[in-house]
This record gives structure tokens, C-alpha cells and sequence, in this order.
């Protein structure tokens, strides 16, 4: 396996947060983004709305379960924050406002005997295993 390319689905949900920072202060309202990589089903808070990546880059898409249900984890996950990291006064009014599918280019790469998974659009490097999913589901096919 030497340098293989393939497109990775991540589902990007939109939020819309309102919250009080402070007793006197007024309520203030952001936009959140979360990403979830569908094959580890794990969400992140992501600084855009990776819009440029809707359509496929690469002939190969992983397959992956699109029915990850993100509304329970994903409002649990800005709760959390807000009352946790940006210690709001009350509890926020969190609503999901739009999710959609991007595709992330990726490729695996062989150096040294060493596989690594680069993300294309970054040029961010991770080392990995035989055992990785990832890996696993490209030998696969």
C-alpha cells in the first residue's frame, strides 16, 4: 500500500448557542460548528464550516453508518462547555440549526515502514497502526 487517497465523510452539524456570561450582563449568541468523524463517531468543535469540502475530491469514499444521531451528544457536548469552560451564569438555550456531510481528503502514506494518515487539506501527519479502522477498511476495498 503506497500512498493511497481516499475521501473521508465527517458530519458537520450547525448550533446556535445563547447564554448569559455574567448576572448583569446580556444574554449573547454564537454559531458553533461540531465535526464527527463517522468511523470513530467522535465529535470536535470545529472553527469553520468546511462548506468547500460537500463534494468528493478522491474516486474513493469510505463507507460509513450516516445515521449517527448527533442532536442528544452534540447539545450534551455545548452544554457542557458553557457551563463548564465558559462558566455561564445560567443554563444556555442550545438549537440545532443544520447538519450536512463534507468529505475531507485524506491519503495514507508508507515511510520507513511507518504508516501515517495525512490529512491533504492541513498537511497534518498521524502515525498509524495495521489495526487502525481506517486502515483496516482500505484493505478491504
Amino acid at each position: 500500500m503506497n500512498n493511497k487517497k481516499f475521501n473521508l465523510p465527517i458530519l458537520v452539524s450547525e448550533w446556535r448557542v445563547i447564554y448569559k456570561p455574567l448576572p448583569l450582563m446580556s444574554k449573547k449568541g454564537l454559531t458553533h460548528f461540531l465535526a464527527t468523524d463517522l468511523i470513530e463517531t467522535s465529535t470536535s468543535f470545529s472553527d469553520t464550516c468546511l462548506s468547500e469540502y460537500k463534494t468528493e475530491k478522491h474516486e474513493y469514499t469510505l463507507p460509513v453508518d450516516l445515521d449517527y444521531y448527533i442532536d442528544d451528544y452534540g447539545w450534551k457536548m455545548l452544554k457542557n462547555y458553557y457551563m463548564h469552560q465558559k462558566k455561564s451564569w445560567s443554563y444556555p438555550e442550545i438549537e440545532k440549526v443544520s447538519e450536512y456531510i463534507v468529505y475531507l481528503p485524506y491519503a495514507i502514506e508508507e515511510e520507513k515502514n511507518k504508516m501515517f494518515l495525512v490529512e491533504e487539506s492541513t498537511g497534518m501527519k498521524k502515525k498509524i497502526s495495521k489495526k487502525n479502522k481506517l486502515y483496516e477498511l482500505l484493505q478491504r476495498g
